[in-house]
């Protein structure tokens, strides 16, 4: 902030503002006459404020000024001065006019305001700088020394800028902010800035290590933030493209956490079919994956049925599965047997896996842990035939190799159409499913059936493996 003579000078967001106290302000070396050809401004009581929108730019800058009053009596009269010879129109009499800059060179803006009582105050020059520019600034990269800080602590931060012009740019600045959200919020001052030297055109250069630590304000509350970066934010720099000057980091930095150094994600899920009914039992089978570089700690991994393909956390929860701890890059293969609802609707639905829906476990990406997966529930009969095998059981438990055990399952057709004959697989595996390679242990030939005919079939199987093998409930048409 820069005081004289009763004048405070304050620059913020690209904004030069100007605050005059008239009775403060007087004729002299320096200080801007009161029309601009040597007469002295009367004093007054009021004060004015003006503020410019951009304060430099390409050739064609539009400008929009803003004198603001604050204590006048009766009428007030502005009268506006651009500094670049141009002809008075009606804007040279708005209190917030609009004025174009067609020429290159450096001007200096000047506004008269009279009050009702015939006094008059005059703000200092607001500099314009308008070039024919051939710089484009902006910032590709920022990197930052750890994902964790506490609040009053430095943060390391590093900048990569670009200038995809056609000429240098001079010296500037990088502006550094932290936002709540995946934008630029400059409502709060940077938490530092970087300099950088002149940017050759058709170069990407990074700033100095060194001028790039900064403080975290201690009143920051706990949280997710996002760093984001814009160079030459004050606008000093006319450019081709000024709207291009910023960069926001994806991953946020955890201010009063710890390290987040793990990555859940739910790479795949599927289910044993895609159409089921109110009340059916259908076999949800997931992985879940740490892509961090560190251990998970203890999370929850919940299933959702949404009766569209968005997924709202108020979506029905048909499972969950607690996980202790997933190693770095490993990943876990979860299957969970979940039960259409009764009260579910015909229509289209969607099964979402969710790990760590609390946010329990900090991660790098808090937007990748989820998966899906699409479900069609009927409440009628099925269009064509629909084959749905249920209730299967086996005894005993267990056998020797080259026993025999008693499969049982129930076939049901769903469908609208009677079924032709067919055979079903009975198929053993050492997991909870099942492959078109996995071994068949037996196959049962099925006639044709009237519609929606419910009957049990008995198969008895001898099992030859070499070691013992729990029996699995999987039944595969051929």
């Amino acid at each position: 902030m820069m005081t004289r003579r009763g004048l405070r000078t304050v620059s913020r967001l690209g904004f030069v503002s100007l605050m005059l106290v008239g009775a403060a302000c007087s004729s002299g070396s320096g200080t801007p006459d009161g029309d601009g050809n040597g007469t002295p401004p009367p004093t007054s009581g009021f004060r004015v404020e003006t503020t410019a929108d951009k304060v430099a730019g390409a050739v064609a800058l539009k400008v929009k000024f803003n004198a603001n009053v604050l204590g006048a009596s009766g009428g007030v009269l502005f009268a506006w001065n651009f500094g670049d010879d141009s002809v008075a129109t009606e804007e040279n009499n708005k209190q917030n006019p609009e004025h174009t800059y067609t020429r290159a060179g450096e001007f200096t803006a000047k506004v008269r305001v009279t009050d009702s009582t015939g006094a008059a105050a005059e703000s200092l020059p607001i500099v314009i700088r308008t070039r024919d520019s051939r710089v484009d600034l902006r910032v590709t990269e920022i990197t930052v020394g750890s994902d964790v800080v506490q609040a009053g602590e430095n943060l390391a931060v590093q900048v990569k800028v670009a200038n995809d012009g056609t000429e240098a740019s001079e010296a500037t600045t990088v502006a550094v902010y932290l936002s709540t959200s995946q934008s630029i919020d400059r409502s709060l001052p940077p938490i530092g800035t970087v300099q950088v030297p002149a940017v050759p055109a058709g170069e990407e250069i990074q700033a100095p290590a060194q001028a790039a630590s900064m403080q975290v304000p201690s009143s920051r509350a706990t949280g997710d933030y996002f760093v984001s970066a814009v160079v030459d934010p004050d606008g000093t720099i006319g450019e081709i493209d000024e709207g291009n000057n910023g960069l926001i980091r994806i991953q946020a930095v955890r201010v009063g956490g710890v390290a987040a150094n793990v990555d859940l994600t739910i790479p795949s899920v599927s289910l044993d079919r895609a159409a089921a009914f109110p009340g059916d039992s259908i076999r949800v089978s997931y992985a879940v994956k740490n892509e961090g570089v560190a251990a998970a700690a203890p999370f929850h991994v919940k299933l959702f049925l949404s009766p569209d393909s968005s997924f709202e956390p108020t979506d029905t929860v048909v499972a969950t599965e607690s996980i202790t701890s997933l190693p770095a890059g490993q990943t876990a293969q979860k299957v969970a047997d979940v039960v259409v609802p009764q009260s579910a609707v015909a229509g289209n639905y969607t099964v979402f896996a969710v790990a760590d829906l609390a946010n329990t476990v900090a991660e790098t990406n808090e937007s990748n842990n989820r998966g899906e997966a699409a479900l069609r529930v009927y409440t009628g009969t099925v269009p064509g035939t629909e084959l749905v095998v249920s209730t299967v059981t086996f005894s005993p438990s267990s056998v020797m190799p080259g026993g025999t055990v008693t499969v049982s399952y129930k076939l049901q057709n769903r469908g609208d159409q009677a079924a032709g004959a067919f055979t079903n697989r009975l198929v053993l595996s050492s997991t909870a499913s099942a492959t078109a390679l996995s071994p068949s242990v037996g196959t049962d030939s099925i006639a044709s059936r009237r519609l929606r005919r419910r009957f049990p079939r008995t198969r008895r199987a001898a099992i030859t493996t070499l070691g013992l093998w729990p029996m699995r409930r999987m039944l595969l048409r051929s």
